[in-house]
Parts: structure tokens; C-alpha cells; sequence
């Protein structure tokens, strides 16, 4: 292959992979983790005999939404990074 061939599939390679990593950073810790808490909060709530342990575990996962997020999106972001500037 040409050396601008090739370039050009490593920048296109590393757009996908930036777009991959936001969406799935949005993906996990807007609607995994934050909504998903909430949902499961409200469950845990719902049912006859309150119990606590469903409750925390939602709550932990409403409080490290962003943060889980954040982490996978730069698993694919960093690595996009590299490839787009090289």
C-alpha cells in the first residue's frame, strides 16, 4: 500500500474510534449507570418489603455514573487519539 493510502486508514480508523468512544461513554454513564440507577431505585421501592441492599447498590451506580463514563470512553478515545495524529 501507499504510505498516503495507509495514512488515510489510520485517520479514518482513529475518527471511528474517537466517535466509538464517546458514544460509548455516553452510552454507559448516562443510560447504563445514571438512568439505569434511577430506574432501579424506584423498583427497589416499589416492592412490599423494603430491603436495602438494592437501594445502595442503585445509588452507587447513580454517584459513579460519570466517572464509569468517562473511563470507557477514553479506553477507545486515547487509542483514536494516537492514530488520527501519527
Amino acid at each position: 500500500m501507499k504510505r498516503d493510502t495507509k495514512d488515510m486508514f489510520q485517520v479514518i480508523g482513529g475518527l471511528l474510534l474517537i466517535i466509538s468512544g464517546i458514544i460509548l461513554g455516553l452510552w454507559l454513564g448516562l443510560w447504563v449507570m445514571f438512568i439505569g440507577g434511577i430506574v432501579g431505585v424506584i423498583d427497589a421501592l416499589k416492592v412490599t418489603p423494603i430491603e436495602a441492599m438494592p437501594i445502595a447498590i442503585n445509588i452507587i451506580k447513580i454517584v459513579c455514573a460519570s466517572f464509569v463514563g468517562v473511563i470507557a470512553g477514553y479506553c477507545l478515545i486515547i487509542p483514536g487519539f494516537y492514530l488520527f495524529s501519527k
